[in-house]
Order: C-alpha cells, then structure tokens, then sequence
C-alpha cells in the first residue's frame, strides 16, 4: 500500500542522504512528456533540475522549478537509474495550496519496469490528503511521499494528473539500493501491468467509481 505524508519545507534550499538507503535518482538522466511550458520558470536546465538533488520549494517564479501549464491528460516523467535497484521510497517535491490557482497534483502514480515497457504499479499518493493544506498570500511547498513499495525496477515512471491547469516540481527523490542479481526482490504479485498511461487512468478511474466511499477515505490505490 501506499502512503502520504505532508511535510511542509521549512528551508527552501536543501540536500538530500539518508542513511538506510540511497537517493538513487541523484543526478540520473529522465525524461517528460509533455515538455514543460510554464513561462516563468522553464528554462534549458529543466532536463536534470529534477535529479540534481536541490530542492528551493518549487515556486512557480523560479527558474529551478520544472512547470507545466494545461498538461492534458498527465504529466509523464521515467527516470533511468542505470540499473535494476531495489526501490522502497519515491518523494516528490511540489507545490500547492489554492494560492494563484496552484493546486497540489490530484495524484502521482509510480511505476516500475526493467527494460522502459511494460510498467508495473508500484505506489500512489493521493492530493485529497492535501485537501486542508490552504493558502491565501502564497504557495505552499510539500513532498508527496510514495512509500514502502519494496519492489525492483530500472526505470520509474511517475504520472501526475494536475487538480486545476498547473504541475510544479522541483525534485524527485528514489530511495533504495543498488543490488546485486542474485538480491533482486519481486514487485508484489498483485501489481497490474499498464502499457500505456490511458490504460492506467482508465484503471484508476474505475478503482474511484465508488465516489462515495473515495470521498471517506481521501485515497485512491490499485494495491488491494
């Protein structure tokens, strides 16, 4: 299952260790669809702003966040690790709150695969535990945390749907550990393969038909 916590950014400039596991996502090449569009902060290094380890609370007005405006239906990024990895966290640093109309993702999806095909769900974070988290003189920075996915992969895909017309972030952060072939773990047996990411929205939106009980529980997960 996974999990969101809301972590507001106390400092805007910041780097990141851990001490169990690795950001196995620092400076790795990645790749978005579509490119990013928001004139006040895209610029050429939108390309690795994403890895580089920085985070500066992802202000829509700087130049180190990665924007997109009116990204219809989703925003797609794949980061390659350059190796299978066993991969335990994803964060996602972002922005929100209702302020100029930013809004928190509705969701982040994560999904895993070993050659760039076939991805499997691995976690989803949920902008309804965002609902509360509101603001009225300016954005709010946050983390939306995917955790305890204990899966391997190479390549994460990350596939975020805006609550409104905007998607800011300015870093992503995977945590795991680079391992051996014989230590590979397994993605969990109830993981569902999606080819494309119409498969995967269609699939969430049958998991949410039950708007009611979505409502309730402020989440929205493909790991039953």
């Amino acid at each position: 299952m996974s999990k969101l916590f809301f972590i507001l950014l106390v400092s805007f400039t910041c780097c990141f260790s851990a001490s169990a596991t690795d950001n196995l996502a620092l400076q790795k090449s990645y790749t978005y669809s579509p490119k990013p569009n928001y004139p006040l902060c895209t610029d050429d290094s939108d390309s690795v702003q994403l890895t580089d380890g920085k985070s500066f609370g992802s202000k829509w007005t700087e130049k180190s966040t990665v924007g997109w405006r009116k990204p219809e239906p989703v925003v797609e990024v794949v980061i390659d690790l350059g190796q299978i990895c066993s991969i335990e966290e994803v964060n996602i640093h972002t922005i929100g709150g209702g302020w100029a109309t930013v809004e928190f993702p509705e969701f982040v999806a994560v999904l895993l695969s070993d050659t760039n095909s076939h991805f499997k769900f691995a976690g989803l974070a949920s902008g309804r535990d965002f609902a509360d988290i509101r603001s009225t003189n300016a954005g709010i920075p946050g983390i939306m945390i995917i955790e305890n996915i204990n899966a391997s992969g190479r390549f994460v895909k990350l596939v975020a749907r805006p609550n409104g017309i905007n998607i800011f972030m300015d870093e992503i952060l995977v945590l795991g550990k680079i391992h051996s072939t014989s230590q590979k773990s397994s993605l969990r047996k109830t993981s569902e393969t999606f080819d494309t990411n119409e498969q995967l929205l269609a699939r969430i939106e049958a998991a949410c038909k039950n708007r009611r009980l979505y409502a309730i529980t402020g989440k929205c997960h493909l790991c039953y």
